[in-house]
């Protein structure tokens, strides 16, 4: 089976990410794994990513890099 990376980017939007992260981890096609970059969000994404799916890496910028 093929191994893919997906890259997610969150900034100050953790509801989408958890949907979006939550919907990546149902595909079967492929082995995955998955990265967020939080793009230096004022608004707790980052613990709450965390939280929710503790196996996913997370990559904190400390800025909005754009």
């Amino acid at each position: 089976m093929t191994r893919v990376g997906i890259v997610v980017l969150n900034w100050n939007g953790w509801k989408d990410t958890l949907a979006c992260v939550t919907s990546l981890q149902s595909l079967q096609a492929c082995d995955s794994e998955i990265l967020v970059v939080d793009n230096g969000s004022t608004d707790g994404s980052a613990a709450r990513i965390l939280e929710a799916f503790p196996a996913v890496t997370l990559l904190q910028t400390g800025a909005n890099l754009g």
